[in-house]
């Protein structure tokens, strides 16, 4: 019996858990640039400008409007910013780098 643990596994259980706490999963493809898939959808999606894009920067944006209505403007661009940017792979670095 094999009992190593596959990447599949890993994301599949990272998943899960997601889908646990509310958050709801959309298969790749769905928002690929090149797709036509997004129209599937029950709902709306914002579609990747490019396979580079890692963040749906819209849909950010609008998420942290919504979730810090009190914060500023500037406060929020800056936040925003600091996630588009990273200027480390190692999550570490990112964290020590403010």
């Amino acid at each position: 019996m094999n009992s190593s643990i596959t990447e599949s596994a890993i994301e599949t259980y990272a998943i899960e858990m997601l889908e646990e706490q509310g958050y709801q999963f959309i298969h790749g493809p769905h928002i690929a640039p090149d797709s036509e898939l997004s129209g599937q959808l029950p709902f709306p999606m914002e579609k990747r400008k490019t396979f580079a894009d890692v963040l749906l920067a819209d849909k950010l944006k609008a998420a942290v409007e919504r979730i810090n209505p009190s914060i500023l403007a500037d406060a929020r661009a800056d936040a925003l910013r600091q996630v588009e940017r990273l200027h480390s792979p190692e999550l570490i670095a990112n964290w020590t780098f403010r």
